[in-house]
């Protein structure tokens, strides 16, 4: 009977760990794609919702497209209501788009003026105008 040499045992052992270990490898990489899968689908339903925000805000301050119908209460409102959803969903996007955020906001309304006091939206400038590309710009690279 032949011995079993090592170069034998070699060749068995990989015969039976290649392929498990390409299975494991395939397993991680289908979870991973998946889980970028299911953020991108979360923030794509979040911005459903803060994306016509955004845009109110934007038409109101640099008195674009529907800016007539945006009075400042309602500026304001979108303002609270755009803070609350990008607030609470933090988590979901990175911190470059976060910080554009706050920076897009602090181009368009002054805040806290005086406390107790509502935000007051600022009027049209380049500022604002480029603040506001710059964070469509930190959507879409979120959404990548």
């Amino acid at each position: 009977m032949a011995a079993i040499t090592l170069e034998n045992k070699i060749k068995l052992a990989s015969a039976i760990l290649i392929p498990l270990v390409l299975v494991w490898l395939g397993f991680i990489a289908e979870n991973a794609i998946g889980a970028k899968e299911n953020i991108v689908d979360k923030r794509i339903e979040i911005y459903e919702q803060v994306g016509p925000l955004l845009n109110d805000i934007f038409v109101h301050v640099q008195h674009v497209g529907h800016w007539k119908q945006i009075d400042q209460a309602a500026a304001i409102r979108a303002k609270r209501d755009a803070d609350r959803l990008m607030y609470s969903n933090q988590a979901f996007w990175s911190p470059q788009l976060f910080e554009a955020y706050l920076q897009y906001m602090n181009s368009a309304f002054d805040t806290y003026v005086a406390e107790g006091e509502d935000a007051v939206p600022k009027k049209f400038s380049s500022k604002h105008k480029n603040n506001y590309n710059l964070l469509m710009q930190k959507f879409n690279a979120d959404f990548q």
